[in-house]
Order: structure tokens, then C-alpha cells, then sequence
């Protein structure tokens, strides 16, 4: 799920992602809270993080420019 919600409120049209589904040996501690949503969020914020701060400007800035618009 986290492959599919990773782009947040960001427009991503040049983008590919990859994921791996995976099996451990241990027992979630969770009870699939978020269904991968905020695995992708978090993923997605770091890289606006990082667009910012490559750009030398604030992460409130790049977000505004590169965020859905809703207008009414």
C-alpha cells in the first residue's frame, strides 16, 4: 500500500517506484494500522525534505510549489 500512497499531496509525475514484498519470522506488533500509508507519507516528506534543502530553500517553499492545487 505504501507504493501506492507515497506521493502524499505532492505531484509526482515523473516518478518510479519499486517495492518487495517480504517475510520475516516475526509476529507484527501491530494490528495493520495504516496499511502502508504512513510508510509512504514519510518516505515522500524526506524527499521534499532533501529537494529543499539541495535547493537552499525552506521545505514550506518547495512544498507549496510542488502541491496538488485545489481550487474551487
Amino acid at each position: 500500500m505504501a507504493m501506492k500512497r507515497y506521493d502524499n499531496c505532492y505531484k509526482s509525475e515523473n516518478v518510479k517506484v519499486e517495492g518487495r514484498a517480504c517475510k520475516t519470522n516475526v509476529p507484527s506488533n501491530t494490528a495493520f494500522r495504516g496499511f502502508g500509508g504512513p510508510q509512504g507519507v514519510t518516505i515522500m516528506e524526506e524527499i521534499m525534505f532533501n529537494v529543499a534543502c539541495n535547493l537552499g530553500l525552506s521545505q514550506e517553499k518547495v512544498s507549496w510549489f510542488t502541491g496538488v492545487k485545489t481550487y474551487p
